[in-house]
């Protein structure tokens, strides 16, 4: 799955922050967001449910909608109205003391909770849009004689177009890569990941399948995976990954290489890791060489 739910995401986040002004803005835009998108996906469900019928479900079908709508507006509520209480709180929070805030247990959970939230409340109202899809295909169908398969086809076809295309091909993908690319590949951070042998930049200069294999063979170094133990007992990969942030951002700041423009590699953090993931890449671009 995306590298956003897991419980490293938030505080490799505070890691790769210099500023406290920085990791405020990002914490407060990412609860603005999933507020708005909770609000949306509440007003759609309070539409449906509170329309003016009081019947009861008369089918399996109508069963099933009823109760994709209230998980996820139980989902999108509770998501809401914890992203405007934190939103509130990390408001009132100093930019000098946000790190500390951030990297609690507490917050740290309840920020996943409200990401998790947000995600399968409108994940839940998108499986709401199948069921009437394939109702409106098969269901009212079946009760016209003869059962003509042609009224299936067009209300059908958006589902077996999500199912068979665009979650495998486009959706599933595109999550796990960005993810699991800002957070094992280092991307995080304010300070350049840079190719051993390379200067700052490298990134305009190689191609879109070079990036892609360094990228690829960095995050492979950094994904461990062991499993998860009880919240308080990181697991080793945790700790690393976490650790590669901290040490990378309080090295730059060491070295003054914030607000002045420059820009630390990798590198110099990680040792050969980086280094090591490198000579995986064949550069075939010719301004990388054959």
């Amino acid at each position: 799955g995306g590298a956003e739910h897991t419980r490293q995401w938030i505080p490799c986040i505070a890691n790769a922050n210099s500023e406290g002004a920085a990791l405020k803005g990002h914490v407060l835009r990412f609860l603005g967001m999933y507020n708005v998108v909770d609000l949306l996906t509440v007003t759609i469900v309070c539409t449906y449910l509170y329309d003016g019928k009081e019947a009861l479900p008369e089918n399996y079908f109508e069963v099933v909608m009823a109760f994709l709508f209230c998980l996820s507006g139980v989902l999108s509520g509770t998501g809401m109205t914890l992203s405007t209480i934190l939103y509130n709180t990390a408001s009132s929070v100093g930019e000098a003391n946000f790190h500390a805030f951030v990297k609690t247990y507490g917050v740290n959970k309840a920020l996943m909770f409200v990401n998790d939230a947000s995600i399968w409340g409108f994940n839940f109202l998108c499986f709401a849009f199948c069921i009437t899809f394939i109702k409106l295909g098969f269901y009212e169908n079946s009760f016209s004689s003869p059962f003509d398969i042609t009224k299936c086809i067009l209300p059908s076809f958006p589902v077996v177009l999500l199912l068979v295309h665009f979650m495998p091909n486009r959706v599933g993908p595109g999550v796990q890569s960005s993810t699991n690319y800002a957070l094992f590949g280092g991307l995080m951070s304010d300070v350049e990941v840079i190719p051993k042998g390379e200067t700052s930049g490298w990134a305009i200069r190689w191609s879109q399948e070079d990036v892609t294999r360094f990228m690829l063979g960095v995050c492979r170094t950094n994904m461990d995976l062991p499993h998860s133990k009880p919240w308080t007992d990181l697991n080793e990969m945790e700790i690393n990954i976490m650790k590669m942030y901290s040490d990378q951002t309080s090295s730059a700041r060491e070295a003054g290489e914030f607000g002045g423009g420059g820009i630390a590699s990798l590198v110099n953090v990680l040792g050969g890791l980086v280094g090591g993931a490198a000579p995986a890449v064949k550069r075939r671009s010719s301004h990388l060489g054959k």
